[in-house]
């Protein structure tokens, strides 16, 4: 028998949205550790395929990475949250917010990426544009990798996370809550995305974290040995640039 002249239909079609079709506005709120997780939440989604909004109306997909810390922070979040189901935006909440009191008044039926979870925030945009309902919120696992893909507020700046959590207890403050205990990042991990930043053309670095003066207490070392690890190896990297690959060797002429 002669073929069908058309082929029959996917049986089983994707009903996910293609990420290249598609944008994603990205807000943050809060400290500059925040804003660097926002910074990376944006490359990921970028590097995924999504296009990034400047303007949250041309946007398909809000992601609202929240802060806890004060109230006008929180209250523009929440705000901007009852804005995106207006608008009929599929929205994703971040952030301190959510972490810190997952039952908060305001977030029932949206999707959450809680703070150590960043590195996925693509599968829950694109669940939520299917119009499904994610909530990552766990506090165990490794940290966020400091070398994902990032887009920096400014080209010339790097915020880099010295860790997460901190050492107090206060009862004034969500931190201990949202963040957990006092977690450093190793020191070789930092200094290599010093390097790296640097090699990119980054003029100020900026190490961030919610306790900052308690860092490395946890892996046995302190702030002042990372500083002056950090400023060692900036000042010598002129020197410690790679060298451009040579390119092919020019073939003799026939």
């Amino acid at each position: 028998p002669h073929p069908h002249p058309h082929p029959p239909p996917n049986p089983d079609p994707d009903p996910s949205p293609s990420p290249g079709t598609r944008k994603v506005w990205v807000k943050t709120f809060g400290c500059s550790h925040n804003v660097s997780d926002g910074e990376y939440m944006a490359g990921l989604l970028r590097a995924y395929g999504y296009a990034l909004a400047e303007h949250r109306d041309a946007a398909d997909a809000w992601v609202l990475n929240s802060c806890t810390v004060k109230d006008p922070s929180q209250s523009a979040f929440l705000h901007l949250v009852d804005a995106a189901r207006a608008a009929g935006k599929a929205v994703v909440v971040s952030g301190c917010v959510p972490q810190a009191d997952r039952h908060l008044p305001g977030l029932e039926g949206v999707s959450v990426v809680g703070v150590k979870h960043i590195g996925r925030i693509t599968e829950v945009v694109e669940e939520a544009l299917s119009g499904n309902v994610v909530r990552l919120l766990g506090r165990g696992g490794d940290l966020p990798g400091l070398h994902l893909p990032k887009v920096r507020r400014s080209p010339l700046v790097e915020i880099i996370p010295l860790g997460t959590g901190c050492l107090g207890a206060c009862t004034y403050c969500k931190t201990r809550q949202a963040r957990g205990r006092l977690r450093s990042y190793p020191p070789a991990e930092i200094l290599r995305r010093a390097v790296d930043v640097a090699r990119e053309g980054v003029q100020e670095i900026w190490l961030s974290s919610e306790d900052t003066g308690a860092y490395g207490i946890d892996l046995g070392t302190s702030l002042a040995a990372l500083l002056g690890d950090v400023l060692a190896a900036l000042e010598a990297f002129p020197q410690a640039r790679p060298e451009p690959e040579p390119g092919p060797e020019p073939q003799p002429q026939p």
